[in-house]
């Protein structure tokens, strides 16, 4: 696995807090841009941007771990999208006490 790509909503703070030793930097992309970078995106973001990262990665079929696993609750319609489309949902599994 390597580091394809991160997405962010300021690239110029992300930038100058990647470490210059990185063999091959990742792309810095918005955030609704990760799916067309990466096949496996890993949402560490606040809650709120659960759904705006989530929407285009299972849209484009590809999986999405989910650490905001409380915001899932609310968005239980993510579950049927990643069906129909084929992508999946990982929630790992010391998240899940949260719940």
């Amino acid at each position: 696995m390597r580091l394809a790509a991160i997405g962010a909503r300021d690239a110029a703070k992300v930038r100058a807090a990647l470490p210059p030793s990185l063999p091959i930097p990742p792309k810095i992309v918005g955030l609704t841009d990760l799916a067309a970078h990466a096949d496996i995106v890993i949402e560490c973001a606040p809650a709120a941007l659960l759904t705006s990262i989530a929407e285009p990665v299972l849209r484009a079929g590809r999986t999405l771990v989910v650490l905001s696993c409380g915001a899932l609750l609310d968005a239980m319609y993510l579950v049927d999208l990643a069906r129909t489309h084929g992508g999946r949902i990982l929630v790992p599994t010391g998240a899940l006490l949260g719940l």
